[in-house]
């Protein structure tokens, strides 16, 4: 990044490639930094082990770094990221499609049990009607005799 500012005279964008270099450098420095403080506080088993250990990460850090991602590489990857984006879309759409229906489900519901309640008030009118009716008939048949 240093050289390709000095050279072209513009800050370069940075890409996914160089963000993933930057992080395996941060990954190995601060591998070296544990290794020296463990260096201060191990003893000699547990560094001869750690040593160890450093040399196999060291390795496959420089395998990962001999390996360099091709333009079909980079294609695959950003194909692979297109179709997790569309996945993770879908699955969006269906937890807010089934989100939607749930709340249909309930406004129905909530209108079946408002026209229950309903009907159910007409109902007790009716009877309470009915009961008035008769009470005034027997009233007023017992005025006529």
């Amino acid at each position: 990044m240093k050289y390709e500012t000095k050279a072209s005279g513009i800050s370069p964008k940075v890409t996914e490639f160089d963000t993933l270099i930057e992080e395996m450098l941060e990954k190995e420095e601060a591998s070296e930094e544990l290794r020296a403080t463990q260096e201060k506080c191990c003893g000699y088993s547990e560094k001869k082990a750690m040593e160890r250990f450093e040399e196999t990460k060291k390795g496959e850090i420089e395998e990962k770094k001999r390996k360099r991602r091709s333009g079909s590489d980079t294609l695959q990857f950003i194909m692979e990221q297109s179709e997790n984006e569309m996945n993770m879309r879908g699955r969006e759409l269906a937890l807010e499609k089934e989100k939607q229906t749930r709340k249909e489900q309930k406004h129905n519901d909530f209108k079946e049990m408002a026209l229950q309640m309903a009907q159910q008030q007409v109902a007790q009118f009716q009877m309470m009607f009915m009961q008035q009716n008769n009470l005034m008939l027997s009233i007023l048949e017992k005025k006529s005799s």
